[in-house]
């Protein structure tokens, strides 16, 4: 029986990924997860899994543990199926919207999460590039490598925090007519700035109650 293990992030999929979230659970016995993991990693059925001599099986799970645990690349453009991706050029200019989704997704729906994040370039000029309008959830990526949404999860966290960071200080210097006259400014863009306008009060108001 051959069987493929994966050595590297680039060789796991989306949908490998999900499926291994789906299918084990907290109270699971580790040779069972074990067992599921080799299973969906190497694209195996489980009747062939339990095959697999304990020593080569013991190795195998090594191998996968490893891999699943690397540390990812991020990678700012990819190419799958034909069609380059590239994540939002300006992140600057991302709108409340997009970054409502993004905060929302990042940890808890992958592909929604890369569909705001990563669209096919539709232009690009040397190192410059534009990318499709947003539309909502993408599921083109569903087989493309897991390590592009990962090292992109490290990368937005990593973003998520800074900008966490310069917003509570920003908000703790800010007085209270200051508070009202943004909220004035962002509810008159309406739309999905509401939820942000939202989101802003309720992290101004927790700010302020902090001791100095």
């Amino acid at each position: 029986m051959k069987i493929t293990i994966p050595t590297s992030l680039q060789e796991i999929t989306i949908n490998q990924w999900l499926k291994f979230q789906k299918t084990v659970k907290p109270d699971m016995d580790t040779d069972i997860i074990s067992i599921h993991l080799v299973s969906i990693f190497c694209n195996l059925s489980l009747e062939d899994t339990l095959k697999i001599s304990a020593k080569d099986f013991k190795d195998i799970v090594k191998t996968v543990t490893e891999t699943v645990n690397s540390k990812p690349n991020f990678k700012q453009r990819f190419t799958f199926n034909g069609v380059e991706y590239g994540m939002i050029p300006n992140l600057d200019m991302m709108s409340a919207g997009e970054y409502i989704d993004m905060d929302k997704y990042y940890s808890t729906d992958v592909l929604k999460f890369m569909s705001v994040l990563f669209r096919p370039i539709t232009n690009k000029v040397f190192n410059t590039y534009q990318i499709e309008t947003y539309k909502g959830s993408n599921n083109d990526l569903l087989e493309s490598p897991i390590e592009n949404y990962l090292g992109a999860n490290v990368f937005f966290y990593n973003l998520r925090n800074e900008l966490l960071n310069a917003t509570s200080h920003y908000f703790q210097q800010l007085k209270q007519q200051d508070k009202e006259a943004l909220e004035e400014v962002l509810i008159k863009n309406g739309g999905g700035i509401n939820q942000f306008t939202q989101l802003l009060t309720e992290t101004f108001t927790t700010l302020t109650k902090q001791p100095n």
